[in-house]
């Protein structure tokens, strides 16, 4: 009898507070924060937007510095929704992780092919070009990740699962998008000469360019309205903010 009082008590208390907070529906406060931020980071754009073509003093280590910060907060990112998929298994979870996984790990690639980042010349690739695609591929990457949660999200509870069967779906989710960005990544350093060029010096864009960054803009914004239709949890919320970042795209590649 005790130890039955006991396991209620625990069931009660977790049933009290939610396991995962990003799951829960947002309410106004949040959609207030969540619009708030977006709304602060399009008044950041509008700032900075006239002085784009301004040039800057360069320093090579900027680079490097971004990109592992980029880094380390995907991988957070994926891995805290992994372990949200491993609470409450649902397959749109693991395509959102599979978006930031890929995003952090082009997010290192990258620096090792933009241009003087480490030294004179580049680690892999092309000096021009590869730099241009892995950033491409990486901001294709993340879209289709967001739209593909956002389409395949369901309302309703977890499919139960063992836990056996819940570490070979994040399992295999790790290694299909480890190959898959692998793959692409192949295609950008040593592929480059085979596909359009996005630079035609280090700092002048090629025409070609432009057609990316109206292709980046569109799939970020269809990802952004699929988003803000079908939006209703916290974690949807902070997604919209994040994707609030469409200028990033519109500007065009940047290498």
């Amino acid at each position: 009898m005790q130890e039955s009082s006991v396991d209620d008590l625990s069931a009660g208390s977790r049933d009290d507070f939610p396991v995962v907070i990003t799951s829960m529906p947002a309410n106004a406060r949040h959609y207030k924060i969540a619009y708030g931020g977006f709304i602060i980071l399009l008044v950041l754009v509008a700032i900075v937007t006239p002085f784009a073509n301004v040039p800057l003093r360069r320093v090579d280590a900027f680079t490097p510095v971004t990109q592992t910060v980029f880094c380390i907060a995907n991988l957070l990112t994926a891995t805290f929704l992994f372990a949200h998929y491993w609470l409450q298994p649902q397959r749109a979870l693991l395509a959102l992780a599979s978006g930031f996984l890929s995003g952090g790990l082009f997010a290192f690639l990258q620096t090792l092919a933009f241009p003087d980042a480490y030294g004179p010349g580049v680690l892999i690739g092309d000096y021009l070009n590869s730099a241009g695609w892995l950033y491409t591929f990486w901001h294709t990457a993340f879209p289709v990740a967001v739209i593909v949660y956002v389409l395949s999200k369901n309302a309703g509870d977890a499919v139960q699962r063992s836990s056996r069967t819940t570490g070979v779906a994040i399992g295999s989710t790790i290694a299909c998008v480890v190959m898959v960005t692998a793959g692409l990544s192949w295609i950008a350093v040593s592929g480059a000469q085979y596909l359009p060029s996005l630079y035609e010096t280090a700092t002048q864009q090629a025409p070609f360019t432009r057609i990316v960054a109206v292709y980046l803009a569109l799939l970020t914004t269809l990802a952004f309205a699929l988003l803000f239709a079908r939006g209703y949890t916290i974690l949807d919320q902070w997604l919209r903010a994040g994707l609030g970042n469409l200028h990033r795209a519109i500007s065009g590649v940047s290498t």
